[in-house]
């Protein structure tokens, strides 16, 4: 799922196939990516579909196939938070 920030900077999150975990990588506006584990518990992070806040931090929610559920991320003082 890709989705621009407030200053026009693009974020992905993304399903890492070989590892079974939900990612997100996110244009520093240096013309690099910072990329970040979000979620690792199980078979994680399939459909994610993501969006920015007023704050320009990302919400992610996916689907947890390990326990079957839709889940909700976000990125708070630089820690991935998960429900």
């Amino acid at each position: 799922s890709l989705f621009l920030d407030s200053q026009g900077l693009p974020g992905v999150a993304y399903y890492d196939a070989a590892n079974a975990d939900l990612r997100f990588a996110k244009m520093n506006g240096l013309a690099t990516w910072d990329v970040s584990v979000v979620d690792a518990r199980g078979s994680v992070g399939q459909y994610p579909s993501l969006q920015f806040d007023s704050a320009d931090r990302p919400l992610i929610s996916y689907y947890d196939e390990t326990n079957g559920d839709l889940k909700l991320a976000c990125l708070k003082s630089r820690v991935w938070r998960t429900s």
